[in-house]
């Protein structure tokens, strides 16, 4: 039981992934029941290569029926740090290795449905070695400029959330506008 007094009374659901868990807790005397779903936590990387492009996954998901833009991810495995995790992920995913890793934020996925929590990270020093990829893991690497990237979350074509807060955080905190870029991004 948590301190807020939620107790799970059911594991509707179990994978080797996650689990579909039901649980209760009261406010003010009434009883409350939701279901939530309960799994490892997880990393994001942002790959800035050496020229200062990003490195994005064009990345087919099978679970939404189509490819969208994606940084590198995956699931912390059991005993692993998150620094770890996102060392392994870029590995198997693009084939690069790191050099420096560099914490920029952790924030829940879907805090209304899961509980996972989500490390990320901006990764340079990249050194090129060979990609490991899972099976059904069916994706491109491409590179862009950072206004490139951005004008992509812009218009809609970066789809995945942790890839547009990955890119907008890492803009916002690090990355020194041009000229250009400001204006246009003024523009806005």
């Amino acid at each position: 039981m948590s301190r807020l007094g939620e107790k799970v009374s059911d594991v509707i659901f179990k994978s080797k992934m996650f689990s579909l868990e039901k649980f209760s807790f009261r406010i003010k005397g009434k009883k409350f029941t939701f279901e939530r779903v309960k799994g490892p936590d997880s990393v994001a990387v942002l790959p800035i290569l050496e020229d200062g492009r990003i490195l994005l996954e064009w990345q087919r998901r099978h679970a939404i029926g189509k490819h969208i833009y994606e940084v590198p991810a995956g699931h912390i495995d059991e005993g692993e740090t998150p620094e770890q995790a996102a060392a392994r992920e870029l590995g198997e995913e693009t084939g690069y290795r790191l050099g420096l890793l560099k914490f920029m934020f952790k924030g829940y996925t879907s805090p209304g449905l899961r509980t996972q929590l989500e490390y990320a990270y901006v990764a340079t020093d990249l050194k090129k070695t060979r990609i490991n990829r899972e099976e059904d893991e069916v994706m491109d690497i491409r590179a862009f400029t950072i206004p490139e990237a951005v004008e992509m979350v812009r218009k809609g074509k970066i789809e995945d959330m942790k890839t547009v807060a990955c890119i907008m955080y890492y803009v916002s905190s690090y990355w020194e506008l041009s000229a250009h870029a400001a204006r246009k991004a003024a523009k806005w």
